[in-house]
């Protein structure tokens, strides 16, 4: 059994000398992850964002309603 060089091994070779098929669809998954935790953090700041705007209407709304039902 021959140990492969790390030249080899990183340029997705395997110790007989074939294509490493496993390096190229570990790459595809990687990225496609990424991208997928992208888009889901990028939707989640406009969720989060909408959120704030919502209780910021909703803390003003009780603030008006107070200070229009002051007894002095």
């Amino acid at each position: 059994m021959r140990v492969a060089e790390p030249a080899a091994v990183a340029a997705g070779v395997s110790a007989q000398g074939e294509p490493d098929m496993t390096t190229p669809r570990l790459s595809s998954l990687t990225l496609l992850a990424a991208a997928l935790s992208a888009s889901f953090a990028l939707q989640a700041c406009n969720t989060v964002d909408g959120l704030g705007e919502d209780v910021s209407a909703g803390a003003d709304a009780v603030s008006d309603s107070a200070t229009d039902n002051k007894g002095y």
